[in-house]
């Protein structure tokens, strides 16, 4: 005899819980960043940045959640009245893309500090940027997967530091490392400061999974995810990264409910797991070591 369909069973939602797609959606759209000492810590870094007005580079593994960290950063900097962005703008933060040049740099500095200028001479453009800065009394600009940046794109960067006195920070993974000692190496003294941006610790990781099941999951029923032996093999299997653990979490959640659970039990911890690819085989470690021997 054929089965019932928990999908089909939980679409019918039991009075004052939501249907299942809608909870599915809510779930894998994601909540909220949840800052732990780790991004204290950075941003008390970016604070002397700020302060001494001197460049510097953070490094971390890839989806650390390093870039989630920078973009929270320049949200309790920044204020909008509606979608008006109003001034000072002491912090600007900008993803720049793959294999990014001038142009492409100046077209997203412009588009973060929603200033667009589409067309015109790579004068025009850098003239705009620079003028802009000063306008919004910009005091830190952090820019996101630094290592995408090319050469004469690092060199603009430089001297927005050298004649605005606006401190620039470069944020990205290790490949930042490796362009310092090649094609950077000519700059690599303007950018004398680092810092590693760690994985999360696994005290560090039960308290964003605690936080996410009570701020955002927000299931009556308990979970097992705070276990101990739970705990352990989550931070294992996701290695303290933010992006992988949103991934799993995710996952967790959404299977729990497709089997027709309100709550995440040890035994859809084990199925997500199994599933995955161990932190250790994709996480390449990061040394603690200056970037430049």
């Amino acid at each position: 005899m054929a089965q019932p369909d928990p999908i089909a069973s939980l679409s019918k939602a039991s009075p004052g819980l939501p249907s299942i797609e809608a909870e599915i959606e809510r779930i894998s759209i994601g909540g909220p960043f949840i800052i732990t000492k780790r991004d204290e810590d950075l941003y008390l870094w970016l604070r002397d940045r700020l302060d001494s007005r001197t460049c510097g580079i953070v490094i971390s593994a890839q989806r650390s959640g390093l870039s989630e960290s920078c973009h929270y950063y320049r949200s309790q900097h920044v204020k909008y009245r509606g979608s008006i962005l109003l001034l000072p703008v002491p912090v600007v933060y900008i993803r720049v893309p793959s294999g990014c040049t001038p142009i492409q740099l100046f077209d997203a500095a412009l588009q973060s500090l929603h200033r667009n200028l589409k067309f015109g001479r790579i004068e025009d453009l850098r003239k705009r940027v620079r003028a802009t800065l000063r306008e919004y009394g910009v005091r830190l600009l952090i820019i996101d997967d630094a290592h995408y940046l090319k050469l004469k794109a690092l060199r603009e960067l430089v001297q927005v530091h050298e004649l605005l006195k606006i401190p620039v920070i470069l944020s990205g993974t290790d490949e930042i490392c490796d362009q310092f000692k090649s094609e950077w190496e000519q700059l690599h003294n303007s950018f004398l400061s680092f810092y590693i941006f760690p994985s999360m610790t696994m005290d560090q990781t039960a308290s964003v999974i605690d936080t996410w099941l009570t701020n955002f999951l927000n299931w009556e029923e308990e979970s097992d995810l705070l276990y101990e032996n739970v705990l352990k093999n989550l931070q294992t299997g996701t290695g303290g990264l933010t992006g992988p653990l949103n991934d799993t979490l995710q996952k967790m959640a959404i299977q729990a409910l497709k089997k027709g659970l309100h709550r995440i039990d040890e035994e859809t911890v084990n199925e997500v797991l199994t599933g995955q690819m161990s932190a250790q085989t994709r996480v390449k470690p990061i040394a603690n070591s200056r970037i430049l021997v």
